[in-house]
């Protein structure tokens, strides 16, 4: 790998040419040909699968030489997607896929409640108290949309592949794989959208939004 990996600047290579998995290229033979890139994206954009082009994107410097670990976590969560468009299963998504529907009812109280706040203000002639309440309802969509992302059952099996390739095969065996919870959502078609894997709110961001939510 590492000769092809010298090659890589500035075009996708073969996944077989990143990763040595012959379990995997004999259960699934044409992926040793998927291509696999390095793109720079937003901090928070971990990495995408499109199933248009059968493509995985990384985000990285397209000179790169080899992949840091957080990378190779994002490649196997990427690769898991793919797997998914092969077999049929339910799919993953990206957060600004999600709709009201997809929303927990606790944000959808509080995103309601919020906008009748910001109405009562309007109707009030309170114009700044009313724009202050409908960006904390902006960020409550946002975290809404993240949330119902995390729990796409594609997304869930994705993490949860990021998660057993540190086992042993003692441990794989032991530990039932992630199925999600009550409220994991199940879209079998994906909405023909390519599944990206986002990196979690920061702790800050999360205690923001409970306030706001809470006010």
């Amino acid at each position: 790998q590492d000769a092809a990996l010298q090659e890589w600047a500035n075009r996708p290579i073969a996944l077989s040419d990143v990763i040595d998995h012959p379990e995997l290229f004999r259960a699934y033979p044409g992926m040793a040909n998927m291509k696999v890139e390095l793109v720079p994206m937003h901090k928070n954009d971990l990495g995408m699968y499109n199933p248009e082009t059968d493509t995985i994107t990384l985000n990285g410097q397209p000179t790169q030489r080899t992949l840091i670990k957080s990378q190779m976590s994002t490649l196997l969560h990427e690769i898991q997607h793919a797997i998914q468009q092969r077999e049929g299963f339910a799919r993953g998504g990206n957060s600004q896929s999600m709709k009201w529907d997809d929303y927990s009812p606790k944000f959808q109280r509080s995103i309601t409640e919020t906008r009748d706040k910001a109405r009562e203000y309007y109707a009030e002639g309170e114009v700044g108290k009313m724009n202050e309440q409908l960006d904390i309802a902006d960020d409550l969509v946002q975290r809404a949309k993240f949330d119902a992302y995390q729990r796409l059952l594609g997304e869930v099996e994705a993490r949860d592949t990021q998660w057993r390739a540190s086992m042993d095969d003692m441990d794989r065996r032991i530990m039932t794989p992630d199925q999600g919870k009550d409220d994991v959502i199940i879209r079998w078609n994906g909405q023909d959208m390519a599944a990206s894997f986002h990196q979690d709110p920061t702790p800050e961001q999360i205690r923001s939004l409970d306030d706001a939510a809470k006010a």
